[in-house]
């Protein structure tokens, strides 16, 4: 009732701390305390000493409910999908993780990149928490590894059509005639099996494994005449090298993810060159349909493949797209964000491929120029213009990446 009669947000804080410490220190009513403590938390979750206060009752006699913990963390996940940099706060999220459950999966990669950036507590030590080696299902890894702003129904569209786009920009029959394959299904293939391996971590199915000599990046993806995943020799040779394997494992991750939908097509286009040839492919494919902006952006590039992707989509595809077309084209398209979310996507593979965040965002600091001796202070300033490393920080917290480890909550 008191809270209803204040109407400032930082008065309702005041009175909620006070509440607090009135029912904690002079009416031993814990129960009512860590309500109000949860209360303040909600209204300002920087408050390290409020939360310090919901953790030390929460380790008294009488334990703060799990409700209220879930409460707690639900705010401070939020806090942190607003804004991933605010590096202390995962500090204040492991402590509550771990007082409503010691076997979260978020505890591993939040102490290391507590560490990663300076800032992890003393004597605790990342390796007393397992790494995550849960194998979610293929309709779990569609549903939430799916990066958020990738998700609706312009993906649900360009699913069906992606094997059309995989044949006319990731084929590449002069590549795979100019090597010899390495994949072999033999235990004594070091590559391979962890290849395979990875292949089931990722619920990726039918992609075969080859090594090139001549790759001017770590990896390429072909489809013609296999659906083939090509590795630099260079790459390939890290899995015998000490702490190399990691690093291997989330470039396969990452390329993997590229060949489920066809991922890795996308990225060959800018978004405005990939928007003009699905907008043309759909005009084609539904003349009747009134799909904006078709008409006069097309470049005869664009005229050339939108024909051979809508000529390579089978009939019985098409009568599945039509209600999709229908959804798709009264909605706004925003396709460089869109974009955007699939290369996400392909970096949270990688992160699952190689079990630790840490490795993760080295690789995505060495893409991006940033020198890995830096002390942790400048680590992470320059580290804080990177989207694609803030993403890989909100996915470690989020409910997405508890369903796809944890498999007593996994979808």
């Amino acid at each position: 009732q008191a809270f209803e009669l204040v109407q400032h947000r930082d008065d309702k804080l005041r009175l909620a701390v006070s509440l607090a410490e009135l029912y904690r220190d002079k009416l031993a009513d814990r129960a009512r305390a860590s309500r109000c403590l949860v209360r303040a938390i909600e209204l300002d979750p920087s408050r390290e000493d409020v939360i310090d206060a919901l953790i030390g009752l929460g380790t008294d006699t009488v334990r703060v409910s799990e409700d209220q913990l879930d409460r707690a963390i639900a705010v401070q996940s939020d806090s942190l999908r607003d804004d991933p940099w605010r590096i202390g706060a995962y500090s204040q999220l492991y402590r509550l993780l771990a007082l409503r459950d010691p076997q979260d999966v978020r505890l591993e990669p939040i102490l290391r990149l507590l560490h990663f950036f300076g800032r992890a507590p003393q004597n605790v030590d990342p390796s007393a928490h397992p790494l995550n080696r849960h194998r979610p299902s293929e309709a779990t890894c569609r549903r939430f590894l799916l990066h958020p702003w990738a998700r609706g129904v312009l993906f649900e569209l360009f699913v069906p059509m992606s094997d059309a786009l995989a044949q006319l920009l990731l084929a590449s029959g002069e590549l795979l005639s100019a090597q010899t394959p390495v994949w072999r299904p033999s235990p004594d293939e070091g590559v391979s099996v962890l290849f395979a391996e990875l292949c089931g971590r990722l619920a990726i199915s039918g992609v075969e494994l080859y090594v090139a000599s001549k790759l001017d990046t770590a990896l390429s993806w072909t489809v013609q005449p296999w659906r083939a995943l090509w590795l630099s020799e260079n790459w390939a040779s890290l899995a015998g090298e000490r702490g190399g394997q990691q690093r291997l494992r989330y470039w396969l991750g990452h390329g993997l993810e590229g060949m489920r939908d066809a991922k890795a097509a996308v990225g060959l286009l800018s978004p405005d060159d990939f928007e003009h040839l699905l907008r043309a492919c759909v005009a084609r494919l539904f003349p009747d349909l009134p799909v904006r902006g078709s008409a006069t952006q097309e470049t005869a590039q664009t005229q050339q493949l939108a024909e051979a992707m809508a000529q390579a989509i089978p009939r019985r595809t098409r009568r599945e797209l039509r209600a999709l077309a229908e959804a798709a084209v009264k909605s706004s398209w925003h396709l460089p964000r869109w974009s955007l979310g699939l290369r996400f996507t392909m970096n949270r593979a990688g992160l699952l491929a190689a079990e630790r965040i840490d490795v993760a965002l080295e690789e995505l600091m060495a893409v991006q120029g940033i020198s890995q001796s830096l002390r942790a202070e400048a680590r992470l300033e320059q580290c804080r213009s990177v989207a694609a490393i803030g993403d890989l920080l909100e996915f470690v917290v989020s409910d997405d990446y508890v369903a796809l480890c944890d498999p007593r909550r996994g979808g």
